[in-house]
């Protein structure tokens, strides 16, 4: 089983990094329908009168934590005032979850920025928070 260091994986906007990312984290959801009938006119306990249910809409997200480097432009990284512009102007813009490490999987989609947020404490480093929010379908893919 291969092992993937979790300084590997990171999430990309638009073909960049986000840049001074300290976690990254992706997360699918699948609603459920209720499709239980009921099939005896008697009451009878039988399958048909246990729960059943079939997948409804999916909702995915994708979140990224990280430090604030207020620097802009120049580099092949998204910083916080790349996503903080791209939330401002209310982009569409298309994530990757992954490492980009040839034959492993990554997770893309289109998304909007739903919440970002940078905190700052005395004597301790300006942090950030980022929700990316599905548009569509995340598919998933082999690194080429």
């Amino acid at each position: 089983m291969a092992v993937i260091h979790g300084n590997a994986v990171g999430i990309y906007v638009d073909g960049d990094l986000v840049a001074c990312a300290t976690t990254a984290n992706i997360s699918l959801s699948n609603a459920t329908i209720e499709s239980t009938c009921k099939a005896s006119t008697t009451g009878d306990l039988t399958d048909a009168s246990v729960r059943h249910t079939i997948a409804g809409q999916q909702t995915w997200n994708m979140q990224v934590d990280g430090l604030v480097d207020l620097l802009t432009g120049g580099t092949d990284e998204a910083s916080f005032t790349d996503l903080m512009d791209l939330a401002l102007a209310r982009t569409e813009v298309t994530v990757i979850f992954g490492d980009k490490v040839t034959s492993n999987k990554e997770y893309t989609g289109a998304a909007f920025i739903s919440s970002i947020d940078a905190t700052a404490g005395v004597d301790d480093f300006v942090t950030y928070s980022c929700t990316l929010e599905g548009n569509g379908t995340l598919t998933a893919q082999d690194v080429a």
